[in-house]
């Protein structure tokens, strides 16, 4: 069990590594960008949803929360997935701003024509990829609870 947690951390530094390598080039590829981000959260919203079967199996009453805070953490987790899609797919493009600081907006195309105002919709990448970070930080939390909730039912059983 330890080693496939090793083996998906090891795959995750390597996607990060490929995402600062292209935030460093002239011209970003969004493509790279959005592709190294879903690889991360994917990861993150596939093992939410493993531990969301395996507390659910157990149905006990301490595991309820741990249930619950794992099915809202993928859920959110699953809608940067969708949105990572998009940008994977060019549907999003990274420009700098009047300061000089990298956006991310709709690429302009059918959808734009259609609905002008999403033009004006700009979010800095800085905190897109605060929001990705802070989102798997919290991720680990409800596996960290039911480690601990496994380990005190251990030890209440040997005494």
């Amino acid at each position: 069990m330890k080693l496939t947690y090793w083996i998906k951390m090891i795959f995750l530094v390597l996607s990060w590594l490929i995402l600062f390598n292209g935030l460093e080039e002239s011209s970003i590829d969004e493509a790279t960008f959005f592709t190294s981000l879903l690889i991360y959260t994917g990861a993150i919203v596939f093992d939410l949803i493993f531990l969301c079967i395996e507390t659910y199996a157990e149905n006990n009453i301490t595991t309820e929360g741990v249930y619950r805070g794992s099915l809202v953490l993928a859920v959110v987790n699953s809608i940067l997935v969708i949105f990572e899609f998009i940008g994977a797919m060019r549907g999003i493009e990274i420009i700098a701003d009047e300061k000089n600081k990298l956006v991310m907006k709709i690429t302009d195309g059918g959808i734009t024509r259609v609905f002008s105002v999403l033009n004006s919709f700009k979010f800095k990448v800085s905190f897109f990829m605060l929001l990705i970070v802070g989102l798997g930080v919290l991720s680990i939390i409800p596996g960290l609870l039911l480690t601990r909730i496994k380990r005190k039912y251990q030890e209440n059983n040997q005494s």
